[in-house]
Order: structure tokens, then sequence, then C-alpha cells
């Protein structure tokens, strides 16, 4: 630092040393590519913190907060790395250190994507998450199964009662039939057509 100092009145010159910068280079999509990178990783962060506490806590409720904030998370990384291809196929002089930052942005897509994707993997297989899924089937055969079973119970069901009222008419017929079939009714039947026939003889 130097400091001139001139005349009575003191006029204090102070003459700062120049600061070194580094040029990251870049073009219009770079500025960009920076807020979306710091915001998406301050975001991954938190995903990364929750994801922990689902770990120790293992519980349904702590899966739902970690899948809520992978999903935020993985919604602005995705921006970020739109962003961030936008930036090389504008093309343009880009520094080392804005093409680490755009390495790792892409992988960071990823691996959040994949992170996103292991949260849920209790559709599958009840290991994977509490209380989330069947261990046999997955989430859609699992539900087909069900939907499966129910149509078999309705038409097993509806058969039983088409049965039922057969049955129940069948009988009602056989009653019928044995009013007039029993043997006092052919007894009856039987001394009525003698008197009519002993009627009918000659005298």
């Amino acid at each position: 630092m130097q400091v001139d100092v001139k005349g009575d009145d003191a006029d204090v010159e102070v003459a700062m040393p120049k600061m070194s910068s580094i040029d990251l280079g870049g073009n219009a999509a770079t500025m960009y590519v920076l807020i979306f990178a710091l915001l998406a990783g301050t975001i991954g962060v938190v995903s990364v913190l929750t994801g922990l506490k689902h770990l120790h806590s293992w519980r349904t409720e702590s899966m739902a907060a970690a899948d809520s904030s992978a999903a935020i998370s993985f919604s602005v990384m995705a921006l970020a790395f739109g962003v961030v291809w936008k930036e090389i196929a504008i093309g343009g002089q880009r520094g080392k250190q804005l093409q680490t930052l755009e390495v790792f942005v892409i992988l960071s897509t990823f691996t959040q994507m994949l992170y996103l994707m292991l949260l849920h993997a209790g559709m599958c297989y009840s290991r994977y998450g509490p209380s989330y899924g069947n261990e046999q089937f997955c989430c859609s055969s699992y539900i087909w199964s069900v939907v499966w079973q129910v149509c078999q119970d309705r038409f097993k069901e509806q058969n039983e009662t088409e049965g039922a009222k057969r049955m129940q008419q069948a009988k009602e017929l056989n009653y019928c039939l044995h009013q007039y079939t029993n043997d006092d009714v052919l007894e009856e039947m039987k001394r009525q057509y003698m008197h009519q026939q002993e009627t009918k003889a000659p005298i």
C-alpha cells in the first residue's frame, strides 16, 4: 500500500493493490447456471439430511419427508441440468472451473434421480421401505390381483345367488307336483274313476 501526503491540507492518496480475479468465461447462460447450481446444491444438502433422518427412523412418516425433499431437489437439479446443456449448446470460452461445475451438475442430476427411485423401492419389496408394498408382488401386480380377487368373489356370489334361486324354484315345483302325485291323491283319483265306471255300467 502506498500513501502520499501533499501540502498542509494533508491530502491522502491511497494506492490499493489490484486484486486478481478468476475469469470463469462463459456466455449468456452462465449466470443462470451459477444461480440454479447453488440453489440445487443447497436443496440437495437438505434432501441428504432428511434421507439420513429417514435411515435412522425408518418409518413411513420419515419416508414421506425424505421423498418430498428429494422430489423438490430433483426438480431444481433437473432445471439446472437443462440450463447447463443450454450453456454448452451456446458455446464460447468456458474456464476449467465452469466446466467442472457443469460436470458436477450433470452427475448430481443422475444421482438425485437414482436416490429418488431408491426411496420408492419399497413398492416392489417391503424390505426396502417401511409398510410400503407387498413382499411377493410389485404394486401394480398386487393391485391387479386384488381387483381380480374381488371380481371372482362377485362372480361367485352372483352364481351362488342364482343357484339358490334355482333351488328354490325347484323346491316349489316339487311341492306343487307332490300335491297332485302323492298316494292319497292317486287313491282318490282311482276311486273316482271306479265310481264313474260303475255309473256308466248298464243295469
